[in-house]
């Protein structure tokens, strides 16, 4: 068990803590998951520095054209923003499928990367919106799909590392996106399937002129499924377009059965049914968009 559990008032002091602390100190917000892992004995340290008390950084705020999300604010929080449904629905309701109210209310956005679940819903989420990730002490910002080094092994070191911002564009009048989610009924566990999909359109609203298809499980990371991002970028917005857009995506994936998730062939079968929702409800929001930003001109 841990000697010492702090709590600094400043990025900078929880950072000075962690440089002196030689690895035996991590970062704690909401604890959903570290807990776990110090009760199981899975990881050891000597001090958990707590940053929860340090100002600003559970905000969620824009500028002109970015939304953030700082580093310890929880998915009951991001679930619950004016500013993240307004420019993001599909963000918030995946922070809203995530476990319970009580889990909601303390388990972390950045957590969830850290943990470097494939499953995460706000990671499958945040892939499909092009998140970038902020570092204290960083000038550089690295995406979501860098944050993932193996299955359930991060790149962002929470011995070492503290997540400022995560961030990602508005979506504009000509764009949508949609996040949907397969698990069993009345169950607060991980999803069997999740899907997210962000696309834009032409000034026409009939072209789809840029997409991003994610789904997991089904790799150590949210998978973005380039091949059927090709088909559909530059093409036609039709209902057969979207079908064969969803097929392609399963034919892309190699599913494993499992107790828990159910066989390879009812994911292959229910991943189409995703995608084409996804795709749908993702272009019908960008066309309702695009003629109320008309209507508003």
């Amino acid at each position: 068990m841990w000697k010492e559990y702090l709590f600094p008032d400043t990025l900078n002091s929880a950072l000075d803590i962690l440089r002196n602390s030689n690895g035996r100190a991590k970062i704690i917000a909401g604890g959903t998951d570290i807990l776990v892992k110090l009760k199981s004995g899975e990881i050891k340290v000597d001090c958990l520095v707590d940053i929860t008390r340090i100002p600003d950084l559970n905000q969620v705020y824009a500028n002109t054209q970015r939304v953030f999300i700082g580093g310890s604010a929880t998915h009951a929080q991001v679930a619950g923003s004016k500013l993240i449904q307004m420019n993001s629905s599909m963000l918030a309701r995946a922070c809203q499928a995530v476990g319970s109210p009580q889990i909601r209310n303390v388990a972390t956005i950045a957590g969830n990367i850290v943990s470097a679940q494939p499953a995460a819903d706000a990671a499958v989420a945040l892939t499909a919106l092009n998140a970038e990730i902020s570092l204290c002490g960083h000038e550089k910002t690295f995406s979501i799909a860098d944050a993932y080094k193996d299955l359930c092994v991060s790149n962002v070191d929470c011995a070492h590392d503290i997540i400022q911002t995560i961030s990602f564009n508005k979506i504009a009048d000509s764009e949508g996106a949609s996040f949907q989610r397969l698990s069993k009924r009345n169950a607060l566990t991980l999803p069997i399937l999740s899907v997210a999909v962000f696309v834009a359109l032409d000034r026409t609203a009939q072209t789809v002129v840029k997409t991003r298809i994610v789904i997991a499980p089904v790799a150590s990371s949210p998978l973005r499924v380039e091949k059927a991002e090709q088909f559909l970028t530059n093409n036609n917005i039709t209902p057969a377009t979207i079908k064969e857009t969803s097929y392609i995506v399963a034919e892309c994936l190699t599913f494993r059965g499992s107790t828990f998730r159910g066989s390879a062939e009812y994911r292959k079968k229910m991943s189409k049914i995703l995608v084409e929702r996804a795709l749908s409800e993702a272009m019908d929001e960008a066309m309702h968009k695009k003629v109320r930003s008309r209507q508003n001109a």
